[in-house]
């Protein structure tokens, strides 16, 4: 489903991932966190490698920062709504962004407190996707 939404929040309180400065900012953040919790391990290891971690980095930075908002452009190097391709020209495609470092984009805006949605409205519900 998509929802086309108004999303209102003070600047302060928005990660902005498509800004250097602010993914600088991120970051730095996270290594200091990453340092404390070596410190503090004496000896035990987490099960979690830092990969994993993305979920529990996010939301201590979201705590530490008063954040209420993430915005993230995902690359993808292929999309449904862009031209109909057969497979052979799709792999071409995904072979060619990738050694051409071109991707589509697709922001996400990852909301966390819902007084942030002044509003929605329901523009696609999915009904016509075929798996």
């Amino acid at each position: 489903m998509i929802y086309k939404s108004n999303i209102e929040a003070e600047g302060n309180k928005i990660l902005n991932l498509d800004d250097n400065n602010e993914v600088d900012k991120f970051f730095s953040c996270i290594l200091r966190y990453i340092s404390e919790i070596e410190s503090d391990l004496r000896g035990r290891y987490p099960i979690f490698t830092p990969e994993n971690f993305r979920a529990v980095y996010f939301d201590y930075y979201k705590i530490q920062n008063n954040i209420s908002v993430i915005i993230y452009t995902f690359p993808k190097d292929s999309v449904k709504y862009a031209s109909l391709r057969n497979w052979k020209d799709l792999k071409i495609q995904r072979d060619l962004a990738r050694a051409l470092g071109i991707y589509y984009g697709e922001k996400q805006i990852c909301v966390s407190k819902k007084e942030c949605i002044t509003s929605s409205v329901l523009v696609y519900n999915g009904e016509d996707e075929v798996i």
